[in-house]
């Protein structure tokens, strides 16, 4: 199969599996870039995150930061706003 797919005078490259054709594709670099600055809301907005940056941080704000977002107990596996860490530890039957 990676023989017929590398063989350059069969065109247009047909999946081995399904026989439709490859489209040829390859990521750019610079449209990467770019699209990682697009300016972005929080996904929490409208439950009270003010916070707006490039979609490159998107992640960490939620993973990380913002206090809007619902995280799992280790311990109990209630799932409660960050925001409220401090009273679910003083309730969690550790």
């Amino acid at each position: 199969c990676v023989s017929d797919l590398n063989d350059t005078n069969i065109e247009p490259k047909l999946c081995p599996s399904c026989r439709e054709p490859i489209q040829e594709t390859s990521r750019s670099k610079f449209v990467e870039r770019q699209v990682l600055k697009l300016r972005v809301k929080c996904c929490n907005n409208e439950v009270g995150c003010s916070w707006n940056g490039e979609l490159r941080y998107f992640k960490s704000h939620l993973k990380e930061k913002c206090i809007y977002s619902t995280v799992n107990c280790q311990h109990c596996q209630t799932e409660y706003q960050r925001s409220k860490e401090e009273e679910h530890r003083l309730n969690c039957d550790l």
